[in-house]
């Protein structure tokens, strides 16, 4: 609510009183374009947040030959096993789910598959864009039933 008033003071020369919007929707849109850019500002810093990545290979510094990937320590080769080990539990838990899907439910997960847009799937299956949302809610309620939602979306 501050950061809003705030806003208003700075940019109330800009709101035009004999214009069609009144001072409540000036205020209200305002607001909302506000949360609107913290939620994106959010997602960016989810994704990286436009930071570079590091390289294992670049020194550490100017004066050091070391790099990033000499001090990264390499996985045991037990965790290594134990990494491998739950993939391949994980694709036969999915193997398994995926055999357990009506031969309809398989389609439209093969579909999504292909291409993660609702309306790209409606495309290739043939069907409205609202009936595939509700298949794939299908879909994710019985993968969450399975316990294999989060991999699945």
């Amino acid at each position: 609510m501050q950061t809003v008033l705030e806003r208003w003071t700075h940019h109330q020369g800009r709101f035009d009183e004999a214009g069609a919007a009144s001072m409540e929707t000036y205020i209200w849109k305002m607001a909302q374009n506000l949360v609107r850019d913290l939620e994106r500002r959010e997602l960016t810093e989810k994704r990286g947040g436009g930071r570079a990545p590091l390289s294992l290979d670049r020194p550490l510094s100017d004066t050091s030959d070391t790099t990033l990937g000499d001090i990264t320590p390499d996985p045991s080769p037990t965790e290594v096993f134990g990494q491998a080990m739950d993939h391949e539990l994980l694709r036969q838990a999915i193997a398994r789910f995926r055999t357990g899907l009506a031969p309809r439910d398989r389609a439209i997960l093969d579909a999504f598959e292909e291409d993660p847009s609702p309306h790209a799937v409606a495309r290739m299956v043939g069907l409205p864009a609202s009936t595939v949302y509700d298949w794939r809610k299908r879909i994710a309620q019985k993968a969450e039933n399975a316990g294999l939602r989060d991999f699945l979306t």
